[in-house]
């Protein structure tokens, strides 16, 4: 088991899992994070402030989250747009509904986000245990969707093995 510091956070973190290609699995309070993102969702965490009109969407890798990000974004914002008009026509989800931690934590940013109309709408793929503190105190509105969790695996397993060359085994069950 190797471990890694995350020098800006000050976390030791045990490296458990390495043969979830392209991502280094981290435990962090229970919960495994991909390593590359931890800064990012430190920094999410440290500086997020929620107020009550937000709407987070939370869901675990592969189990929907683009679809519910598009839905989402249609209801809340079905009297601003236009249908022969609407921007999920020439637009991605995930453009539309930026990641928390994801996008906009990113390289060290901390993002003035005072200026968006509300209700802002934001994505992550985080526990409950792990939101931002002001999440949960600003009473704002949490969707949270999951998935059947043997699903929700062999979505993520056919979705990482993606990222194998053709000479590497599927990355689960590999010994790192």
């Amino acid at each position: 088991m190797a471990t890694s510091c995350v020098p800006e956070h000050n976390e030791t973190l045990s490296i458990v899992e390495k043969g979830w290609k392209p991502f280094e699995l981290s435990q962090y309070q229970g919960f495994w994070l991909p390593l590359k993102y931890f800064s990012e969702t430190m920094a999410c965490r440290e500086h997020f402030e929620s107020s009550k009109d937000d709407v987070i969407l939370i869901t675990t890798p592969k189990s929907g989250t683009t679809w519910l990000k598009a839905l989402t974004f249609t209801v809340l914002n079905r009297t601003r747009h236009d249908l022969n008009n609407h921007p999920l026509l020439t637009t991605s989800p995930h453009e539309l509904v930026p990641w928390l931690d994801l996008d906009l934590y990113v390289d060290g940013k901390i993002p003035d986000l005072t200026n968006l109309p509300s209700p802002r709408l934001f994505c992550l793929h985080l526990p409950y245990e792990l939101l931002p503190t002001s999440i949960i105190e600003s009473n704002c509105r949490i969707i949270y969707m999951c998935r059947n969790p043997k699903d929700t695996f062999v979505s993520l397993w056919l979705f990482l093995n993606k990222f194998l060359s053709e000479d590497e085994a599927p990355c689960v069950g590999k010994t790192p």
